[in-house]
């Protein structure tokens, strides 16, 4: 009996061990439960103490919560901003911590009502992750790339350590430097007076120009010494007119930085979203003044050459009246297609890249006086393209005394002082070598002369020539030393993969006789294919939310700002 008895017991021991082990493996293989968190549970700390910290998760000193509490109280005295800091364990009971930040946000009303400057602050300890949500208001001053760089720049590093106090710390300094100097309410003044600034910028810029165009006047009258007969050819750019043309853009960039310091710092200080657009519309108009300059060149250059076919020349292998009307039409509607593909098609793409430049150059950065910083930036960009294309302008109006004269300081005889006056085409064509002739017809080189009778009679000898060398189309002529020279080429033998062939170029002079040929080597052909693969990106953005009543002043958020994980 005894034995059966212990047997007995033994058997429901052993059944009663069984069911607990089983039992404990079905709740170690059960996944645990998440701390569920709503907003309503989240303690106001405008509501607990009057102030702008709530550390449910317990990771930041006594020491940091009271300077949290003072950086964001002046703040909040000095233009109205509202920040609240927030710690959680987690947010287990909403489907992400963006979702929970935008709920409690919009259920404390964070920021002024009819403003909408608030900012939430939220750490989620156990998501491992940081959320800051931007109210309607402060969207404008703080885009969401711009919240992404201070949690990336300035958050994730110490909180990936652990260390809550610096990384919290960090990113609320880096979010009131950025909104600090910005106004909210029209009764509350900043402590910089930025149109202040932009009118300091302005009449300095003034100032400086007046100074560089009295230097460049003075260059301008400067004389250039010569003796009749000299002959000066310019390749590139003439280096009697660089101190002149030096001092006029000077000028030009400090008048442009002045009238553009105005649109672009004063968008960046009520509307910092617009202010890309201010820049890429005098980016749009400097590049319609550039092409329409272009064009009138080329235009002029045609009519010039229209009007001269009749003309008698010298010419060896003349061009037919009909060949030279037919090549002057067909350059005007080339010259007119260019400038409507210019303004139609290149414009757009000016304009596109311009306000993606802009725009990257002001919204990526993470505080007020960086912005203000790209917006000089700007400013500096626009005026040096602008003085460029109006240099020249400046310089005809201004300076030149010959409206058929590149050069404009004033030329005199360095033996006897005599001033020469600038010759007129007509005057200086019959004194011009047939290949000189050519050369100007062709458009290849400009001539300019001076001359004054008391060196003289009018010959080649008494004049100082001068020669502007243009985008040639042509080569030198080894006899008359000018660009008239042509070239065509011919394929003579065709290659193949298994030979090379044989490509002949003739050289022919538009001028004289000069003729000549050269033989080059066509490699063989080969075969060869290339493949490429592209891929694409997408993104979305979560936003939304409701308003209700809290301690707050009354502002919403439809879930701009950024987060991330750490």
């Amino acid at each position: 009996m005894k034995i059966n008895s212990i047997q007995r017991y033994g058997r429901i021991l052993g059944v009663w061990c069984l069911g607990i082990l089983c039992f404990s493996i079905i709740l170690i293989s059960q996944p645990s439960v998440s701390y569920s968190l709503t907003p309503s549970e989240v303690p106001n700390p405008q509501e607990v103490y009057g102030g702008w910290v709530t550390d449910m998760a317990n990771v930041l000193s006594n020491e940091t919560e009271d300077r949290l509490n003072q950086m964001i109280f002046e703040l909040e005295e000095k233009n109205g901003t509202e920040i609240a800091v927030v710690t959680v364990p987690e947010t287990g009971s909403y489907p992400s911590p963006k979702a929970f930040t935008t709920a409690l946000f919009n259920h404390w009303g964070i920021g002024k009502q009819g403003q909408d400057n608030g900012l939430l602050f939220l750490t989620s300890v156990g998501d491992r992750r940081v959320e800051i949500e931007t109210g309607y208001g402060i969207e404008r001053v703080l885009p969401d790339a711009r919240v992404g760089r201070i949690i990336d720049n300035h958050v994730v590093p110490y909180l990936r350590n652990d260390n809550f106090n610096d990384g919290i710390l960090a990113g609320t300094q880096a979010l009131i430097q950025a909104v600090e100097y910005h106004v909210f309410d029209a009764s509350l003044q900043p402590p910089i007076d930025i149109p202040n600034l932009v009118w300091f910028l302005t009449g300095s810029a003034g100032l400086l120009s007046c100074t560089f165009y009295n230097l460049a006047s003075r260059e301008a009258q400067k004389p250039i010494l010569v003796k009749p007969g000299d002959y000066q050819r310019i390749t590139t750019f003439d280096p009697s007119e660089t101190g002149a043309y030096t001092y006029v853009r000077l000028g030009i960039f400090c008048v442009l930085f002045a009238l553009t310091a105005i649109p672009v710092l004063w968008m960046l200080y009520r509307t910092p979203q617009l202010a890309p657009f201010s820049g890429v519309a005098l980016i749009a108009i400097l590049f319609i003044i550039l092409v329409g300059k272009a064009y009138k060149k080329a235009y002029k250059t045609i009519l010039v050459s229209m009007t001269t076919i009749n003309q008698p020349t010298t010419i060896n292998q003349p061009t037919t009246i009909n060949q030279a009307i037919g090549s002057a039409i067909g350059s005007m509607v080339l010259t007119t297609m260019v400038f409507i593909v210019s303004i139609t098609m290149v414009l757009p793409m000016v304009v596109i890249f311009s306000i993606h430049f802009f725009g990257w150059l002001i919204y990526y950065q993470e505080s007020w006086i960086g912005i203000i910083k790209s917006g000089i930036i700007i400013t500096s960009l626009i005026s040096l393209i602008g003085c460029f294309t109006i240099s020249s302008q400046l310089i005809e109006w201004r300076f030149k005394k010959n409206k058929n004269q590149r050069s404009f300081r004033p030329v005199y005889n360095t033996d006897s002082q005599v001033f020469l006056e600038p010759l007129e085409t007509a005057e200086l064509q019959p004194l011009l070598t047939d290949h000189e002739q050519v050369a100007a017809k062709l458009g290849n080189v400009s001539f300019e002369a001076w001359w004054s009778p008391e060196v003289g009679a009018l010959s080649r000898d008494t004049i100082y020539l001068k020669a502007y060398v243009n985008k040639p189309s042509h080569s030198e002529c080894p006899i008359g030393k000018e660009l008239t020279v042509t070239s065509t080429s011919q394929t003579v033998v065709s290659p193949t993969q298994y030979s090379t062939g044989l490509l002949r170029i003739t050289y022919q002079c538009e001028c004289c006789n000069y003729n000549t040929k050269t033989d080059h080597t066509i490699p063989s052909l080969s075969s060869s294919s290339s493949s490429g693969g592209s891929s694409g990106s997408s993104g979305g953005s979560f936003g939304g939310g409701s308003s209700s009543g809290g301690s707050f002043g009354g502002g919403s958020s439809g879930g701009g700002g950024a987060g991330s994980d750490f």
